[in-house]
């Protein structure tokens, strides 16, 4: 009798996920995926942290060089979430337009690194209407701009 040795379709599928992951760099936690085609530099936009607890509200969006994203994050203030990427951003990014009040409650900032601008606004909005039999719960818009600096005005 001869034994022969056969993979399992789940040993080969888990494989295979190794093989994808294994080479990857280490990055941190709660960033976002890479893309699969940009025209921007691999990875500069990828690198950014997000908010904890924060969701897309909608998919990134690339025109030229500029990329940006919006999420959303429930039980925060935007004040929270600029203060957030001023800790976050810290030794890595250099602040150059601090936190400011653009309207009731709406706020940027500006960071750069390596010729690139990272501009971070944050505003509050009412997601639930009481007509949802659900209790309203305030939610912040946040956004994510990054370009290169030579297209700053």
């Amino acid at each position: 009798m001869s034994l022969s040795y056969r993979p399992r379709p789940a040993a080969l599928a888990l494989l295979a996920l190794l093989g994808l992951f294994g080479g990857c760099a280490e990055s941190e936690p709660n960033t976002q995926p890479v893309p699969q085609v940009s025209t921007f530099e691999t990875g500069k936009f990828d690198d950014i942290p997000l908010f904890p607890r924060s969701d897309p509200a909608g998919p990134r969006s690339e025109a030229g060089d500029v990329v940006a994203q919006s999420f959303v994050a429930l039980g925060t203030t935007p004040e929270q979430v600029l203060e957030f990427y001023e800790r976050a951003l810290a030794g890595r990014w250099h602040l150059v337009s601090p936190i400011s009040q653009l309207g009731v409650a709406t706020f940027r900032a500006d960071w750069v690194r390596d010729d690139f601008r990272l501009r971070v606004s944050a505003t509050r909005e009412q997601t639930l209407a009481p007509e949802d039999n659900a209790s309203s719960e305030v939610a912040v818009q946040y956004s994510l701009t990054l370009e290169p600096l030579a297209t700053v005005p």
